[in-house]
């Protein structure tokens, strides 16, 4: 019996790459134009709002100076800061719970001092704290 042999063909496939960086950057421009990015929205803050305005008397009224070396004045008195608690404290018995702390700060001042001095007030139980701000283009 004769056995017929097949040739095989020793030949080699040639891909095209001519065309790759066609196809990437078509691929890259495609991702590009269809990907979405998550847009971070911050926290979600309900501000409060007023309907009428109380003017307060000057005997209720406290205001807190905090300097951009940390130093706190009450009243034009610098004070250190651990006395800060028993002074609103006397000032909150004095108003019959009436007090309104004012907290004015030097925009250098940093933010460890005006956490230090929240702590003195709520060992104070001072509950009705205000942020002062200057008006643009004010003095003082």
């Amino acid at each position: 019996m004769a056995v017929i042999k097949k040739e095989k063909r020793k030949g080699k496939v040639n891909i095209p790459t001519a065309s790759m960086a066609d196809i990437a950057f078509l691929l890259l421009i495609f991702f590009m134009v269809t990907t979405v990015f998550k847009v971070d929205t911050g926290i979600k803050l309900t501000l409060p709002s007023a309907n009428e305005v109380q003017k307060v008397k000057r005997k209720d009224l406290a205001i807190v100076w905090v300097n951009e070396s940390g130093k706190i004045a009450i009243e034009d008195k610098f004070v250190p800061m651990e006395y800060v608690s028993r002074i609103i404290r006397e000032k909150n018995i004095e108003t019959n719970g009436r007090l309104v702390v004012e907290i004015k700060a030097d925009k250098e001042a940093k933010y460890g001092y005006i956490n230090q001095l929240f702590e003195q007030l709520k060992k104070a139980q001072a509950v009705r704290v205000v942020l002062g701000a200057n008006v643009e283009g004010s003095r003082g």
